[in-house]
């Protein structure tokens, strides 16, 4: 009889052992997809357009309130209703850094359109905008 129950033990600890390593091996699989994927949020700008009014009468910068995605490299930046000597300094930020903008670029009623270009998609971008020469509120439009 003792014999039986020493048997029984040894294999309730064998199968006790074994399933702790098959855990301990799951573990560190999911560490490791983890460190090597970095998941990064906000919209997509190839699934949409987006719009940002930039108040005429602040003169703070106004930042988009999503971080954007984007795929082709670029990011580029349009307004339609400048007039006269109105210009838009725009500025881009990682998502995660809103203290130093990464580029710079300026729209005039000649330069509608400005692009960023050099960008990855291993991180969200924000676009920041302030209106100079004009108290007008004007609508940006940011694409991919």
């Amino acid at each position: 009889m003792k014999k039986l129950i020493a048997i029984i033990s040894a294999l309730i600890l064998v199968l006790c052992l074994a399933g702790c390593s098959e855990t301990a091996e799951q573990d560190k699989d999911n560490a490791s997809d983890a460190e090597g994927q970095v998941e990064v949020l906000g919209i997509e700008l190839r699934n949409e357009d987006i719009s940002l009014e930039i108040n005429g009468q602040s003169s703070e910068v106004q930042i988009t309130e999503n971080g954007l995605l984007t795929n082709t490299t670029r990011i580029t930046v349009s307004a339609d209703t400048l007039e006269g000597n109105a210009e838009v300094s725009l500025f881009l930020y990682n998502a995660d850094n809103l203290d130093t903008p990464i580029l710079y670029a300026t729209l005039t009623a000649k330069n509608s359109s400005a692009e960023f270009t050099n960008l990855t998609s291993r991180f969200a971008y924000k676009v920041g905008a302030k209106i100079e020469n004009t108290s007008d509120s004007i609508l940006i439009t940011i694409t991919d």
